[in-house]
């Protein structure tokens, strides 16, 4: 189970009322292609750019959460 989501070391989440497009692809959000928040970065990314999962220890998460694809390769190094 994950810590309380004030950990101090969480990203700010950017508001899903401000963006309408995968910060990565640049797909449009519709009801279909839903919004979802990168655990490690706080951006927001489609399902296809953001599938991936893994633990985020020093953010407080001790069991593996969604992450973007660009955050999965830095928290692999």
């Amino acid at each position: 189970m994950s810590l309380s989501h004030s950990h101090p070391n969480r990203p700010v989440w950017v508001p899903d009322s401000t963006v309408s497009a995968c910060s990565r692809c640049k797909s449009s959000f519709s009801f279909e292609l839903r919004r979802h928040h990168c655990r490690h970065c706080g951006l927001i990314f489609c399902h296809y750019c953001s599938a991936k999962s893994r633990p985020l220890l020093l953010l407080g998460y001790l069991e593996p959460v969604r992450v973007c694809d660009p955050c999965f390769e830095i928290c692999s190094l």
